[in-house]
């Protein structure tokens, strides 16, 4: 009985192990991805945008809206930039 305790004992620990390493390479796998997980979010967020949810703003709103929108393209364009030079 002592010896198949032991069996036991060694097959949790293996399993131990293997998700230890699975939770590990999860962890490096988001952190190395996480631009990537930030830009699909973005464009998602992006996606759910219409045309008609500027029409009730005034024209303030509706040039700031317009300014946001130009330093969102300037931070692309400067992001493809620099991805294209490596």
């Amino acid at each position: 009985m002592l010896h198949k305790d032991d069996e036991i004992h060694e097959e949790v620990e293996k399993l131990k192990q293997s998700t230890n390493r699975l939770i590990y390479k999860g962890k490096n796998d988001s952190e190395r991805k996480k631009a990537l997980t930030k830009l699909e979010d973005i464009r998602d967020n992006l996606e759910d945008i219409s045309v008609d949810d500027f029409k009730e703003m005034t024209i303030d709103e509706n040039l700031d809206s317009k300014e946001v929108m130009s330093d969102i393209t300037d931070i692309l364009f400067k992001l493809k930039k620099e991805l294209n030079m490596k």
